[in-house]
C-alpha cells in the first residue's frame, strides 16, 4: 500500500497546503489531512480507524478504482489503521498503527520590559512608559495595552491598540511578525475607563 498525505491547515497559520508521503502525521491542531492510499487490488471499500474511534468509510478514487481517500481532521494525538475489501469481496489485513502527533497552537507571549514591577506609582499627571515584546508562533495581528488602578477602588481601564494607524500586517504577502518590539507611553492625565 502506498500513501500520499495532503495538509490543509488552518487559514489563520497561512501556510501552505503541503504533500508528503508519511504514513505518520504531524501537524498542528485544525489542520485537515487528506489521505490517498493506493492498493494492489481494485478496491470495493475501505475504511480509517483512529484507535478508540469507529471505522470510518473512505471514499474509492483512481482509475483503476485501486485507492481510497479519507479526510481526517487531526484534533489530538492517537494512531489509525486502515483497511479495505476489494471488489470480489476479500477483506484486506488493516495496515499497522500509525501515529498522529498534534501540535498545539502556542498562545502569544508578551513580556513587560518597563516597567520592572507589576505595579508601579506615578503622579495622577505622570506618564507611564512601557516596552515589552510579544511574541506568538504564527504572526501578531494586533496588540493591545491594558492598564487598571489599584487601591481603594480598582478600576479596569480602557485598553489601548499600539500602532493602530500602523497596522502589522505585511503589504508584501499578508503575512504578521512573529515578535512584536512594543514601545509606548500612557499619560494618566488622559486615562478613562
Amino acid at each position: 500500500k502506498t500513501v500520499e498525505a495532503r495538509y490543509e491547515y488552518p487559514a489563520y497559520t497561512r501556510i501552505p497546503p503541503d504533500v508528503g508521503p508519511d504514513w505518520n502525521l504531524e501537524a498542528i491542531r485544525g489542520t485537515v489531512v487528506t489521505l490517498t492510499v493506493g492498493t494492489n487490488r481494485t478496491v470495493r471499500s475501505g475504511w480509517l480507524q483512529v484507535a478508540g474511534g469507529p471505522r470510518v468509510g473512505g471514499e474509492v478514487v483512481g482509475d483503476a478504482r485501486d485507492s481510497l481517500r479519507f479526510k481526517l481532521p487531526l484534533d489530538k494525538d492517537g494512531t489509525y489503521r486502515v483497511g479495505f475489501t476489494s471488489a470480489d469481496g476479500e477483506p484486506s489485513d488493516p495496515t499497522p498503527e500509525h501515529r498522529i502527533t498534534v501540535r498545539p497552537d502556542q498562545k502569544p507571549r508578551p513580556e513587560i520590559v518597563t516597567p520592572a514591577a507589576d505595579s508601579t506609582k506615578l503622579p495622577a499627571n505622570g506618564v507611564l512608559a512601557v516596552d515589552g515584546t510579544v511574541t506568538d508562533d504564527f504572526g501578531v495581528a494586533t496588540v493591545t495595552l491594558h492598564l487598571r488602578t489599584v487601591g481603594d477602588r480598582p478600576t479596569v481601564l480602557k485598553g489601548k491598540p499600539y500602532r493602530p494607524e500602523a497596522p502589522l500586517r505585511r503589504d508584501a504577502d499578508g503575512s504578521f511578525p512573529t515578535t512584536v518590539a512594543y514601545k509606548d507611553s500612557v499619560s494618566l492625565a488622559a486615562v478613562t475607563d
